[in-house]
């Protein structure tokens, strides 16, 4: 989890993102942080029609970025655990278009999806949120962190 405070630190005040990957059925001491870049900030200046939000309350992973660790996920025989992102000065919670973005191929990349509530810097809260195939919806998980 520190890897993934101080990541969303260094691109406060910005929307910080990644992946959580590691080997099928690993336990947590296997896991590894991918920090990707949000273009979001670059859509917006191109587009401020299509993208009215900059990186301050949106996140856009980059594609190339998410589908380099999609093809090393499959040549490792790894897996995406888990989806993570900022929401700076704002609470943890997973909004309608966080949902559109899991959902954009239909299904999401991986079960789980992390928020990070940051104020001036310092994470102040996190939520787990687990995908539920029979009802299609993320549901906030409730998580005990190891020691």
């Amino acid at each position: 989890m520190e890897i993934l405070y101080q990541h969303a630190a260094r691109e406060y005040p910005h929307e910080c993102c990644g992946v959580i990957i590691g080997g099928k059925g690993g336990g947590p001491a296997e896991y590894q942080v991918r920090e990707l870049t949000n273009i979001q900030n670059r859509l917006h200046r191109e587009d401020p029609q299509a993208h009215p939000r900059d990186a301050r309350t949106a996140y856009q992973i980059d594609p190339e970025e998410f589908y380099k660790i999609i093809k090393e996920t499959e040549a490792d025989q790894l897996e995406i655990k888990a989806v993570y992102h900022s929401h700076p000065e704002n609470p943890v919670y997973f909004s309608q278009e966080d949902e559109e973005k899991a959902l954009i191929w239909g299904d999401p990349p991986c079960n789980y999806y992390l928020i990070m509530s940051i104020y001036d810097g310092v994470v102040k809260e996190e939520g787990v949120f687990r995908w539920e195939p029979s009802s299609r919806t993320f549901l906030r998980e409730e998580v005990e962190q190891e020691q």
